[in-house]
């Protein structure tokens, strides 16, 4: 297995109180691309939400929200990896007082908005929670909930911060239609992601309102897909919201016995953005 990182992926997101509503065509252009032009940023902020059972709780842990806020902004066309054309999303990401900064590398190609790459792409740095206890996944353990969210989208757990990591995965697929369907990674990195736009919503967010495309991520492939509901939200302007709600995770003590289990959520959304 290749190295790779585990990170959220380039746009980001978070958290307040928002409302949704169904679209109406009146509203917008419903035919557009993924906005690509140096200079463009967007704010966002991102709440982390982990909610134990009753048998965690009996031990002592307490249900825990962790925030942070992003800021994103295409800094430039370049050339990497000797001949591949990408436009630079810088990330920089404060969690509890600590900043982080990534890139990832993106492109139009065809009719697929496409992430090629990933340098030093750990903008939300996992924490470690709570360190007497662990979260597993996919038979391994975890410190906390980020990295777990991190790994559905990118796969893996392992990664070169001092490196481009070549890895490429369809992020948006053209034109958007209601039922359009497409993979976004293939099995063999290392499970296959789907995704699928199953409607159009308009979203009343700190940054604004929105006509947003619905766009449904899953796991085909996996037995814990039916625990996973992830969800992103995207417009004319960019990545408007995502959110992520993944429920039965099980919580171990360090010595891999299962204590209980917990309910989560990883919520983002725009704050701003020009």
């Amino acid at each position: 297995m290749r190295n790779q990182i585990y990170v959220f992926t380039l746009m980001i997101f978070v958290i307040f109180i928002m409302s949704c509503s169904t679209e109406s065509n009146s509203h917008t252009d419903w035919e557009f691309e993924y906005p690509l032009t140096i200079g463009n940023n967007w704010q966002y902020n991102s709440i982390y939400e982990i909610d134990y059972d009753e048998n965690c709780e009996a031990l002592g842990y307490q249900d825990k929200s962790i925030t942070g806020e992003a800021t994103v902004q295409i800094s430039s066309f370049e050339t990497i990896l000797d001949s591949l054309n990408v436009f630079n999303f810088e990330t920089t990401y404060i969690e509890e007082d600590i900043l982080n900064h990534s890139k990832e590398y993106y492109n139009k190609s065809n009719n697929s908005f496409i992430c090629y790459a990933y340098d030093n792409s750990e903008n939300f740095t996992p924490k470690n929670n709570n360190k007497k206890i662990k979260f597993k996944f996919n038979d391994k353990l975890y410190d906390n909930i980020q990295q777990i969210f991190t790994i559905l989208q990118k796969g893996y757990d392992v990664y070169d911060k001092n490196s481009i990591i070549y890895d490429p995965s369809i992020s948006l697929q053209y034109p958007f239609e209601i039922n359009n369907k497409w993979i976004s990674r293939q099995s063999n990195n290392p499970w296959k992601v789907e995704k699928e736009i199953i409607g159009k919503k308009r979203i009343s967010l700190p940054a604004g309102e929105f006509d947003c495309w619905e766009i449904q991520w899953t796991f085909p492939e996996s037995d814990w897909n039916n625990d996973i509901d992830f969800r992103d939200y995207v417009s004319k302007e960019g990545l408007i919201k995502r959110i992520i709600n993944y429920n039965n995770i099980e919580v171990t003590n360090n010595n891999n016995i299962l204590i209980g289990y917990s309910n989560d959520k990883h919520e983002i959304i725009l704050l701003d953005y020009n």
